[in-house]
């Protein structure tokens, strides 16, 4: 995790402008201690990613370099949000449980608040496509069932930290 986050940051450094990269580095900070505490113990900490949701607002509005205006940022939290609540009341009504925690609508709230509400949607599809893959693979090694729990949040940081690096590319 040290080797992969310090070799993000370099590139970061190298690519983007500066505020921006003041801006990704505390983003990915908070998305790499959401990776480790959902993987460790299925637990995301609504305070560090409300300080996320917050940067990502201030980016909106205070950087110059920044992609993502107030609108898309307010879009992008609200279709972040909304991407988890109704996902999982529709697994609610199909299974009588839920299939996030809380946790897992302020982390998607953070992603849209950095990348606006097409980017919710493509991490969320994204984090959703490798997390079946993982399912399907843990069950054939035998190690899962249909009804074992996978950490969400590991997923949509894992696509946050490469997506956020992809995007820099193409600014």
């Amino acid at each position: 995790v040290e080797w992969g986050f310090a070799i993000l940051t370099l590139f970061l450094a190298v690519v983007v402008p500066i505020d921006i990269f003041i801006i990704l580095t505390l983003a990915n900070i908070i998305m790499v201690i959401a990776l480790l505490t959902d993987s460790e113990a299925m637990v995301l900490h609504p305070p560090s990613l409300l300080a996320g949701i917050i940067l990502g607002m201030v980016a909106a509005l205070i950087s110059p370099s920044w992609p993502i205006s107030l609108t898309d940022f307010l879009f992008g939290v609200i279709a972040g949000a909304l991407l988890i609540i109704g996902t999982n009341f529709i697994y609610r009504l199909t299974r009588g449980k839920n299939g996030f925690g809380q946790g897992d609508i302020w982390l998607l709230a953070m992603i849209g608040s950095f990348f606006g509400w097409i980017g919710a949607v493509v991490v969320f599809f994204a984090a959703s496509f490798i997390g079946a893959l993982a399912g399907i693979g843990l069950i054939l090694a035998k190690k899962a069932d249909s009804g074992s729990k996978l950490p969400f949040g590991l997923f949509v940081s894992v696509v946050f930290l490469l997506d956020a690096a992809l995007n820099m590319l193409l600014i």
